[in-house]
């Protein structure tokens, strides 16, 4: 997982396209019965399990006194700031204000930014605006011969561009990752094929392993030939 940090938006001409893209703010296992706070786009974001288990996402700050409603709890769909007890739906809109002698006669000027939420490949992913697309399939999760190896979170502080720059880049491999994914002995990156499905880049490419490491026993090769590794992406 990467919390994405991202510059202030006069600095990002197309923060805007960025707002209707899927991006992941949790690991899915992360999110028990207590609301949890990320920060997408330079913006706060909560996200909590509604009833039946249904994903909620909102502007984490409570349009009250600015308090964070992460640090609150939930009730059914409903998400309660700590400080006042105000209430919200997963629309945004404010239902409830105890204060009141009505608690139901709220401003109608008293909602906060709600945003698309979903579950999916073990991620919780999260679009501030309408998302334009859907996201990718990825059939090999669901394959017994691949693995699945979950990593981070790792907090990067680069536009979410860098991010995805790095790890289609092979180039880097032997000089940054030596022993792990890469050998300075065969620095030079093979032929590979790159191809747009609708909206999906894929890739495929066969390079060298790195050699076995003791700093890396996990990845260590049992073989004694030089292996070939195989990378594929969406």
């Amino acid at each position: 997982m990467t919390e994405i940090v991202a510059n202030p938006p006069s600095a990002v001409p197309d923060m805007q396209a960025l707002r209707t893209c899927w991006h992941p703010v949790a690991f899915a296992s992360e999110l028990g019965d207590a609301p949890l706070g990320a920060t997408l786009l330079g913006e706060p974001v909560v996200v909590w399990r509604g009833d039946e288990g249904r994903l909620h996402a909102v502007k984490d700050l409570c349009i009250h006194r600015g308090t964070a409603l992460s640090l609150g709890w939930t009730r059914g769909d409903r998400i309660v700031c700590p400080y006042h007890g105000w209430q919200y739906r997963a629309d945004g809109v404010c239902t409830a204000i105890p204060q009141l002698a009505d608690p139901t006669k709220v401003p109608g000027k008293a909602r906060i930014d709600a945003y698309s939420c979903r579950e999916a490949l073990g991620l919780i992913w999260v679009a501030m605006d309408s998302p334009r697309y859907d996201l990718p399939e990825l059939p090999e999760l669901a394959d017994p011969g691949w693995m699945t190896v979950p990593a981070g979170p790792y907090r990067w502080a680069s536009d979410s561009s860098r991010q995805l720059e790095n790890f289609t880049d092979f180039g880097h491999f032997p000089w940054v990752h030596p022993g792990l994914l890469g050998d300075p002995e065969r620095p030079v990156v093979p032929a590979h094929e790159v191809e747009t499905r609708g909206h999906v880049l894929h890739y495929s490419i066969v390079r060298p392993e790195a050699p076995n490491s003791d700093d890396f026993p996990v990845f260590a090769n049992e073989v004694s030939e030089q292996p070939m590794s195989r990378s594929t992406s969406v």
